[in-house]
């Protein structure tokens, strides 16, 4: 193109970088609908009233978590992934469900394709990141071929006018993927977040202490016997002291039996295995090893008959 002016050249160059912003909001307000869209979706599909599929996309969401496909999520590495890294650990994600075979244990339709849409948003997202790397590849070359015929040096400043670009800014991934876990992870409560900080299980019969952290009613139990008075997180002097029956969290504790059923089954058991023993203990005046108690443990998956 010939250009008859020297600021023509960035003047071009400024307006098509301008149409490619408004590409990419349109793009950016497209991909938040969709999301929004999924979520109201699986908000069904995941419900305490469909357990098998709330289990299968819990396990599901556990593993893309710690594919860590867009951004580090661990205390080290915070950083934003590269398209090639990316690539990657989808690349891996996608073969650990197919490890699993989770795909194949969805029992309801709408499942599938709530998974078949889930893969295509982060199919987007890779082809997003993609994008801008190509188009920032480009500019860079369009203006060290202008540095090269001018005589001017407008590739210097460039990496500085990435920074300040939103064109450019890897943000937006950063922005929609967040949006992705944000508003996806929320309907799907994962045991984690409800663990009690003692026996790191669910906090079945959760009690809220007065300083605001929760506990399992046995750990509680377990800490007053030892004439534990404040909170082992907070040290608030008295939080475990004056805790009660009053503190049960019955908003929560009816939470975790809908969304948690195994988990609590499973705690149910632990806390009947330790109220036993201690009842031995306290009828024979012995206290067992942790070898013997694993073994009263074994005998006991075994059914006693009296001949």
């Amino acid at each position: 193109i010939e250009l008859e002016r020297d600021d023509e050249f960035f003047q071009i160059l400024t307006a098509e970088l301008q149409q490619g912003s408004v590409l990419q909001d349109m793009t950016r307000r497209r991909f938040e609908q969709d999301v929004s869209a999924l979520e109201k979706r699986m908000t069904k599909v995941v419900s305490p009233g469909h357990a098998a599929d709330m289990y299968t996309w819990r396990t599901i969401f556990s593993i893309y978590m710690d594919a860590q496909i867009f951004k580090g999520k661990v205390e080290h590495d915070r950083s934003i992934r590269s398209v090639e890294k990316s690539k990657a650990q989808m690349d891996w994600f996608l073969g650990q469900l197919e490890e699993k075979r989770l795909v194949s244990k969805f029992k309801k339709g709408v499942s599938r394709e709530s998974f078949d849409q889930f893969i295509a948003l982060n199919a987007e997202l890779l082809t997003l990141k993609h994008y801008q790397l190509l188009n920032q590849t480009a500019v860079t070359k369009i203006l060290k071929k202008h540095d090269k015929r001018s005589g001017l040096n407008a590739s210097t400043s460039f990496p500085s006018f990435i920074k300040e670009s939103k064109f450019f800014s890897s943000g937006l991934a950063d922005i929609l993927c967040a949006s992705v876990l944000g508003e996806l992870m929320k309907i799907i409560p994962q045991p984690d977040d409800y663990l009690c900080p003692v026996c790191m299980s669910v906090a079945w019969r959760p009690i809220r202490l007065v300083c605001g952290h929760v506990f399992c009613v046995r750990c509680l139990i377990k800490a007053q016997k030892k004439k534990m008075e404040s909170c082992p997180l907070c040290r608030h002097p008295t939080a475990v002291k004056l805790a009660s029956s009053l503190n049960l969290d019955i908003p929560m504790q009816n939470f975790l039996k809908l969304y948690f059923p195994k988990e609590i089954k499973q705690k149910k058991k632990e806390n009947e295995r330790e109220q036993a023993i201690e009842d031995v203990q306290a009828m024979t005046g012995r206290r067992y090893t942790e070898e013997e108690l694993m073994r009263m443990h074994a005998r006991s998956k075994h059914s006693c008959y009296i001949m």
